[in-house]
């Protein structure tokens, strides 16, 4: 099996050319699905909390984690099993299992109707707590980055702004 290689897009260069910044975020996404930020701010601390948590959900059992799956939602906010996701372009399933987060919508975003919220696993409070942390975190990173990234790409800046 081959690991795929996605360079890291520095933030700091957000400062200082952010067009360049835009592109080489948007040609990762076109490219691999996924980016990856360095020269970030958040701090190292929590990025390993965070981990901690996160390998201490995926070491459950099967039948645990499927209780934080969402199939009617397609898999959004919560837990996503091993192939239930195709990278795009692609019939196969991708041999993967993943956990995904969403911003807490407010009570009367008119999005409730297509969102859930994310789940809190009761096993591990402490995942809970990193998780919200970790999207405080980046909270203010879409309203800038995204849009760039979405720009390079030709869609409208507020797609993704207004979604998440």
């Amino acid at each position: 099996m081959s690991r795929m290689q996605i360079d890291p897009v520095s933030y700091a260069l957000w400062s200082t050319d952010k067009a360049g910044f835009a592109k080489a975020f948007g040609e990762s996404f076109a490219e691999t699905g996924f980016a990856v930020v360095s020269d970030h701010t958040i701090p190292a601390d929590v990025i390993d909390a965070a981990a901690v948590q996160t390998k201490k959900f995926f070491a459950l059992p099967p039948d645990v984690k499927r209780k934080y799956a969402n199939p009617e939602n397609g898999f959004q906010r919560g837990y996503s099993p091993v192939g239930t996701e195709n990278a795009k372009g692609r019939a196969v399933s991708d041999f993967k299992e993943f956990w995904h987060t969403g911003r807490a919508l407010p009570k009367d975003s008119p999005y409730r109707a297509v969102m859930k919220d994310t789940p809190e696993v009761s096993q591990l409070p402490a995942l809970w707590s990193m998780v919200r942390f970790s999207v405080a975190a980046v909270n203010g990173c879409p309203f800038r980055v995204v849009p760039q990234a979405k720009r390079q790409q030709s869609l409208s800046s507020r797609f993704l702004s207004t979604r998440i």
